[in-house]
Parts: structure tokens; C-alpha cells; sequence
């Protein structure tokens, strides 16, 4: 899931776990092949073996280090456009190893009355 950020939003842990890997080193992006591999990140591992991934954060933003415990709400990085991208975003995606292979999992977005939403484009989502 791409999701539209101004440049230097803050980023927040969307569900409790341990960052098991940072990459905050690369300052440019662009939509050449050459940046496929240059995407700053935060990945984050959840009890339930789920890792999120949180991608295209501002070099020199991560907030966080391999080990930290996190919580909801807990900020790790601001946004940017690192890597293959063609303006600031968050790439937003929950993984599962399987058969050491990781595939996305399907994820909802909840709203403030617990209830799971669909959002559309151009849609305003704000966190709490």
C-alpha cells in the first residue's frame, strides 16, 4: 500500500513489535532501475511472526534501532521518497515468512469506531 505523505510526516508503528532491520543510509530516489535497491526502511516484527514493513523514510530520520521493542503509536521515521520512488510516500506492507519465501498478507484499515474501511483515492487518512 503506497500512502501520499508530505515530506517529513512522522511514520508510526502500526501494530506492537521488535525492529529487526533499519536501512537509513540512501538520500535520493527516483523511478530508474538503479534505485530498486536504495529505499531507506523500518521493518518491524509482530508476536504473531507478521513483519511490517515501512519503506521510502527520509535519510537520517529512523527513530529506531534493531532491537527496540515498539508500540502502537511509537514513531520510527519520517517520511521521504528514498529508493525507487517517484515522490514522498509511505510503502506500507505486512509480510509472512512462508517456506522462506516472504508474501504479503492482506491488511484492513480500522477507523476510529473499530470498524475495517476501505480507503479511496484521495481519501484523508489521519492517525491517532
Amino acid at each position: 500500500m503506497d500512502i501520499a505523505l508530505p515530506v517529513g510526516s512522522a511514520i508510526k508503528a502500526a501494530r506492537a513489535g521488535v525492529v529487526v532491520s533499519v536501512k537509513d543510509d540512501y538520500h535520493m530516489g527516483g523511478v530508474d532501475q538503479f534505485f530498486l535497491d536504495k529505499a531507506n526502511y523500518v521493518r518491524v516484527l509482530h508476536s504473531d511472526g507478521t513483519f511490517a514493513l515501512y519503506g521510502h523514510i527520509l535519510l537520517g530520520t529512523a527513530a529506531v534501532k534493531v532491537g527496540d521493542k515498539v508500540s502502537v503509536g511509537t514513531t520510527l521515521a519520517r517520511s521521504g521518497s528514498s529508493g525507487y520512488s517517484s515522490g514522498p510516500h509511505l510503502h506500507f506492507v505486512i509480510h509472512r515468512n512462508s517456506g522462506f519465501k516472504m508474501t504479503s498478507v492482506p491488511f484492513h484499515f480500522i477507523n476510529t469506531q473499530a470498524q475495517a474501511f476501505v480507503p479511496m483515492a484521495g481519501q484523508r487518512l489521519c492517525g491517532t
